[in-house]
């Protein structure tokens, strides 16, 4: 009997549009997978890290909508920026008691959703960020949580992160007591972001672009597993953005003295002898996500700078399918789930149009890749 490849999908389990929306998606991409000769199983990735899947009524609608429909979870996330970094502790100066991170309470209602869940399949795997981010202080929106500038990081780092372990810990017993796993999701060292993405539209209707570079330390592999207890969610197209820094800062003359000090190092040699290869990080992956890989571009298009960060399709893949193969192949033989994380919503196709195709046109060429592989 062959193994399985457990495909996820994100699904925002409170709308009761979204459902049957995923269910349909479930079908048609298992239909693909026996069409390519690749067995697969689709069930569900519950992203919390927009903000209204994370409100008491919508955690309400979850409940009602998984005893309705029963979907296999195999994956979540929690919030992971702000209060939901695991530098936000009491013990920070930054923390604010009255408002408190979310990660508890995301583990006690995924656990809750689990129980629902006829056909459970190992122990549901659940990533936070680290998230401790820092970048120039005028690219700092007012009222930031856990952004820091230069300054404050360099000079509060050792403590950062030794808040970030002692939190995981902490999270990571709760998570076991609730029969989870928690595996901390490595991000990128360096990302060129839109960050007006999701600031509305200015006065004159036009939504504003404000796109700088930040820092998210601490997510080199050995840092990552000193946190984590050894436990990573593997996003494939964050650690490609990541290998793949010192041609893409090359190439944009980008001053590498903030991303060096991400790295805790002082050239590109100690960079990638940090940083290490894909290698080095499945050893230690609990589930991965995938998606198209261009750099470490987040919500840019043309106008914005994906021709040099990548997105939108500018850049080519850094990624071939022949290795996005190999890591589902990986994922079969270790019963890995894995997030496919297209963009299934843009302001060209709306959240009324969800319909989850990008995802079958992702894995076709990767299908028809471990096609060939196995014949």
């Amino acid at each position: 009997m062959p193994k399985t490849l457990r495909i996820t999908l994100p699904v925002m389990l409170h709308s009761d549009a979204e459902v049957p929306v995923f269910l349909a998606a479930k079908k048609r991409l298992e239909g693909l997978g026996q069409q390519y000769g690749v067995p697969i199983q689709v069930g569900a990735f519950l992203p919390y890290m927009s903000g209204h899947a994370r409100k008491p009524t919508n955690f309400v609608n979850q409940v009602r909508n998984q005893d309705k429909y029963r979907l296999p979870i195999w994956l979540a996330e929690t919030g992971i920026e702000g209060p939901n970094s695991l530098v936000y502790v009491p013990e920070n100066t930054i923390y604010n008691p009255v408002q408190p991170a979310d990660h508890e309470r995301i583990l006690e209602q995924v656990a809750k959703l689990r129980a629902l869940d006829p056909e459970p399949i190992g122990k549901l795997v659940v990533g936070p960020h680290i998230a401790a981010q820092f970048a120039r202080s005028q690219d700092i929106k007012p009222g930031s949580v856990a952004v820091y500038t230069l300054e404050q990081f360099a000079e509060q780092r050792d403590a950062l992160y030794g808040m970030a372990k002692e939190r995981f810990a902490k999270l990571s017993k709760s998570a076991g007591d609730l029969g989870l796993t928690l595996a901390t999701e490595i991000a990128p060292l360096a990302t060129y972001e839109d960050h007006g993405f999701w600031e509305g539209s200015a006065s004159d209707g036009e939504r504003r672009r404000v796109t700088a570079m930040r820092y998210h330390a601490f997510n080199d592999l050995a840092s990552l597993l000193d946190i984590s207890e050894g436990r990573i969610v593997l996003d494939t197209t964050h650690l490609a953005g990541t290998l793949d820094a010192s041609n893409s800062f090359t190439r944009n003359r980008e001053d590498t003295t903030n991303l060096f000090l991400t790295a805790g190092v002082s050239s590109w040699d100690e960079f990638r002898s940090k940083t290490k290869s894909f290698a080095d990080y499945l050893p230690h992956a609990h589930a991965l996500h995938i998606s198209g890989a261009e750099g470490i571009g987040v919500r840019l298009n043309r106008e914005t700078g994906a021709e040099k960060w990548g997105g939108a399709g500018m850049l080519p893949s850094l990624i071939t399918n022949r290795q996005y193969a190999d890591l589902l192949h990986h994922a079969i033989a270790k019963d890995l789930p894995v997030a496919v994380e297209e963009d299934f919503i843009t302001p060209e196709k709306p959240k009324e149009r969800l319909d989850f195709i990008e995802a079958d046109e992702f894995l076709k060429p990767i299908f028809a890749q471990m096609q060939r592989m196995s014949s």
